[in-house]
């Protein structure tokens, strides 16, 4: 059952790979699943590293099918108390080309697929997580196009925080085609408590944008790590570790911004 009177749409994304993204996803899903929340993760990344972390055997189908034809509803996994999974696959290479040639042929918008998709089963869920690409890219258009709001993940590092402000270009330039996009915020990935680059890029970040920054930054952590490696999240893996509390603390942080919308 539902804890919130309305749903919202999230997209995780960042013009970058390897920021924390998906590791974030996966952990932020699990954690508000573990917090009574109804939850759906929608795995628009074509690594499929989401689908692999909460599903043991591959799906039968994938976002890739009802992308491509949206007469196939989109297939919901269930993953377990509280958590569904829209999953994956390497067949979403290349999907870029495929939308928008079809988009031409059937004088549909594109960007619009993945919401037209959403928009029978997002009120059945609080929060519609969705893991985007790493690249500005139809997939990731079209995430932005079905979420109310993102949330950036990044390292505190400089080619990091490039990726960032470029997704906030492509945030502008989403809401300059009226769409009502907001900025939840930027979180802090993989930091090093002990290391004074990380501390100065964090800081300048935060006096450019006090009320677009997470307090809660997420530790590096090799339990994070090993996680990831076997395929599980932080919680079911080693919840009483910092990446479990960092994330716990984050999903917290996460509910309140997520409420003053």
């Amino acid at each position: 059952m539902k804890k919130t009177a309305k749903s919202v749409t999230v997209a995780f994304a960042v013009n970058k790979g390897g920021t924390g993204k998906t590791t974030t996803v996966i952990n932020t899903s699990a954690g508000l699943a573990l917090k009574g929340y109804r939850v759906l993760a929608v795995d628009a990344d074509q690594q499929a590293n989401l689908t692999n972390t909460f599903l043991s055997e591959p799906p039968q189908k994938s976002l890739y099918d009802s992308i491509i034809d949206e007469s196939v509803p989109l297939p919901v996994v269930e993953v377990r108390d509280n958590l569904d999974v829209v999953p994956a696959s390497a067949m979403m290479y290349g999907i870029s080309a495929q939308m928008i040639l079809r988009s031409q042929n059937t004088q549909r918008d594109y960007r619009q697929a993945l919401s037209r998709l959403l928009a029978s089963i997002r009120d059945e869920y609080d929060f519609v997580l969705i893991d985007c690409p790493p690249a500005d890219n139809a997939m990731m258009i079209n995430a932005l196009y079905s979420a109310n709001t993102v949330v950036i993940p990044v390292k505190p590092e400089a080619f990091a925080m490039d990726g960032c402000h470029q997704m906030c270009e492509i945030i502008r330039a989403v809401q300059r085609q009226h769409h009502p996009l907001k900025l939840t915020g930027v979180v802090f990935c993989d930091v090093d408590s002990y290391s004074r680059a990380h501390q100065e890029e964090i800081k300048s970040i935060r006096q450019i944008g006090p009320n677009h920054v997470f307090d809660t930054v997420i530790r590096h952590s090799r339990h994070l790590y090993n996680a990831a490696k076997a395929q599980k999240d932080i919680f079911t893996h080693a919840m009483l570790s910092n990446g479990g509390q960092d994330y716990l603390k984050f999903c917290d942080e996460f509910v309140r911004k997520i409420e003053k919308l």
